[in-house]
């Protein structure tokens, strides 16, 4: 699901909504590249259940869902970045295929797990998986079992893991998996599965009659400032649903309204004194639950006089020499041309000079145009892995093209023709220049950063993820299974909210007094997200702004809005995920499904390559990134450091070290950090020498 942001152009919306929409569902084909996982029988399990996988993909989007592969090729996928990706994109359900295999006397039959503390959900996925497959070989039942497996228990939504057969078992198991019409079928069962689950019939495209869901919102002041809107709150605001009975008032002054309705399609319609009236239009899913937060603009007042103009010359202000206007020079009405950065001079395009030479009056020669083309044709021009950035109304475009070709009439008119010297090569002259990203492999090196001050909270307890406070004296924390979330200062464990996910990446309001969580079904990047004071009442919604600002769009684009500037970033043979941008909105971290972490300097495109790496976290400065690097051996998790890179030197160093596995960093301003190793929230200081 994508953002709206900044560009509130409708209504003044600024906030991310929830809609209606197919089920998403994740399928995980386990192992693959240099991983073949189980092996026998002349077989791999990387390459048989991918067929399977990539056919039950087929059969669940031509039923209407919504299908992410975590691989669809013969590829490496890390285990954390297999759970990452299916978090990121707010799955509803997350389904792992593969195949068995033991020591021994082979074995036969087919098994479904769930995680060891499963909800009902997961049970129920897990039981109708089994009962399909069981229908669909008739192998031996071994039955829905627990396990504590990685893709189970780092997941935030429920999930299941098929075992198909016994991939060593020559005599029968392998015999299915080997046959292609018998792998379809095991298709068709996973497919089945999950279409019973939802309540559907196998091969019908409609959902099961739908019940009702929420629609719920806020109501600020939109003033045109993007995402800063709204934390401008209005009460009082009247609140419809056109052309129906609803009617509701929103409260003051968090502009909070919320309607139980029944699945379908909704226009709010938000009313106040001195403000103009708002529209939108919104779906409700079947128990769902959407945002649709509605801006309200002034009314503006009304307009000036024109301006009474003097026959004869019009006058200039007091102190500035007249303006002469080049009739050459045609500009879009009422289209400003953005003005250059501090402390950059800009060209003139009436009278640049350097070295002696001026630009503007030259005859207009063939070879002139011909480097005024490539001059305008590169300011057009984006590479693969380079950002497309676009301004609104293009004028970011256009300064491009303007700076580009007042370079090329200079090369024209100093010494020699840019043509002339350059001769044959001066197209890939600029195809070198127009080459933004070099993709730079981090180098590691002597530790430059270190832990002080080492200490474990609650070291009786279990969590999967913490989140420190703004003010580094409280800490968020995620229970196993991310069905519940409690916060500490260190002393008391307090539980504040229970439920499907709610304690899966929670964010911190900027005063540290209230948590926002997702909800199922609410990507990464999608805002905003319910919020929970410290005693765990509901309160106003909490719009992560850096997660609105950066986000994976449907073609796998990691897209960037700040500063009224757009940046598209592409990762050439990978899917890119969970973007993060540094508190200083220079840089954006990003996480490829196959490649590990990349870091890319927006403005430049420079573009630095972490290596393996999830959960990235910038401190203050936004020069150095505190990250985790989990490995496995495509069962199990092997080993999980924490580590730091510096940004500026394309540099990174450990910061942990030893058998215990370190995860979920997090960063305080003032330098506090906090993470889990195995399992236990520890925290320390973060000192860079």
């Amino acid at each position: 699901m994508r953002p709206a942001v900044l560009l509130a152009l409708t209504f003044g919306l600024t906030l991310h909504v929830a809609s209606a929409r197919a089920q998403r569902i994740v399928l995980d084909p386990g192992h693959g590249g240099a991983d073949p996982g189980a092996v026998g029988c002349g077989l791999q399990e990387a390459t048989v259940v991918l067929d399977i996988a990539n056919r039950t993909a087929t059969l669940l989007r031509n039923s209407g869902f919504t299908v992410d592969m975590t691989r669809s090729d013969n590829r490496s996928v890390s285990l954390s970045a297999r759970t990452s990706f299916a978090n990121s994109r707010g799955a509803d359900r997350f389904v792992s295929i593969h195949a068995n295999a033991n020591a021994g006397t082979p074995a036969t039959g087919t098994e479904t797990f769930a995680y060891t503390t499963p909800g009902a959900t997961s049970l129920n996925l897990r039981d109708r998986v089994q009962e399909e497959m069981i229908a669909a070989w008739g192998l031996r039942n071994r039955g829905g079992k627990l396990a504590n497996f990685h893709v189970l228990r780092e997941t935030s939504m429920p999930a299941a893991l098929s075992e198909t057969a016994f991939i060593n078992n020559c005599t029968t198991d392998a015999r299915y998996l080997g046959d292609a019409t018998r792998r379809g079928q095991m298709a068709e069962a996973h497919y089945r599965a999950i279409v019973r689950h939802y309540g559907r019939t196998p091969g019908s495209t409609t959902p099961a009659p739908p019940s009702g869901g929420t629609l719920r919102g806020v109501t600020f002041e939109d003033t045109g400032r993007g995402l800063e809107d709204t934390s401008v709150r209005i009460g009082g605001v009247a609140v419809a649903l056109d052309g129906r009975a609803e009617r509701a008032t929103s409260e003051s002054p968090s502009g909070a309204w919320s309607f139980d309705v029944p699945a379908g399609s909704y226009t709010v319609v938000a009313t106040l004194a001195g403000y103009g009236e708002a529209r939108r239009t919104c779906d409700v899913a079947a128990g769902g639950e959407t945002w649709c937060s509605v801006g309200l603009r002034r009314d503006a007042p009304p307009p000036p006089p024109p301006p009474v103009e003097d026959a004869g010359t019009p006058e200039v202000d007091a102190g500035s020499e007249p303006v002469a206007v080049d009739a050459a020079i045609e500009r879009d009405a009422g289209t400003p041309i953005p003005s250059v950065d501090a402390g950059d001079p800009g060209p003139d395009l009436r009278e640049a000079t350097a070295g002696g030479c001026s630009v503007g009056t030259n005859d207009a020669s063939p070879s002139w145009l011909l480097v005024v083309a490539f001059g305008l044709a590169m300011g057009l021009r984006r590479r693969a892995l380079g950002v497309r950035r676009v301004k609104g109304r293009a004028l970011r475009l256009r300064r491009t093209s303007l700076v580009l070709a007042t370079l090329a009439l200079f090369a024209s008119a100093c010494g020699e023709s840019a043509v002339d010297s350059a001769g044959s090569s001066l197209g890939a002259a600029l195809d070198e220049r127009d080459v933004e990203t070099r993709v730079e492999v981090a180098r590691e090196v002597v530790p430059f950063a270190a832990l002080h001050d080492v200490r474990a909270l609650h070291p009786e307890s279990r969590f999967v993820g913490v989140e420190i406070s703004p003010t580094g004296d409280r800490f968020a924390v995620s229970e196993p299974g991310f069905a519940s979330l409690a916060w500490t200062d260190g002393t008391t464990l307090r539980p504040i909210a229970q439920g499907p996910a709610r304690g899966f990446a929670p964010v911190w309001r900027a005063d540290g007094l209230a948590l926002g969580v997702r909800t199922p079904g609410q990507s990464e990047s999608a805002v905003p997200h319910l919020a929970y004071d410290l005693e765990g009442h509901e309160v106003s919604p909490i719009a992560p702004t850096d997660r609105a600002l950066a986000w994976v769009d449907a073609q796998d684009r990691v897209v960037v809005e700040v500063e009224g500037a757009r940046y598209e970033i592409r990762l050439p043979g990978d899917r890119p995920f969970a973007p993060v941008l540094s508190p200083d909105r220079r840089h954006v971290i990003f996480r490829g499904l196959s490649t590990g972490l990349y870091a890319r300097e927006l403005a430049t495109g420079r573009t630095i390559h972490l290596g393996e790496g999830g959960d990235p976290r910038f401190d203050a400065s936004s020069r150095y990134v505190v990250f985790e690097r989990v490995l496995d051996d495509g069962h199990e998790i092997t080993s999980a450091t924490l580590w730091i890179a510096d940004l500026a030197r394309a540099e990174l160093a450990p910061l942990t070290s030893g058998p215990a596995l370190a995860t979920s960093p997090s960063l305080a301003v003032d330098g506090t950090i906090a993470w889990l190793e195995d399992e236990v929230l520890q925290v320390a200081r973060l000192t860079i020498r």
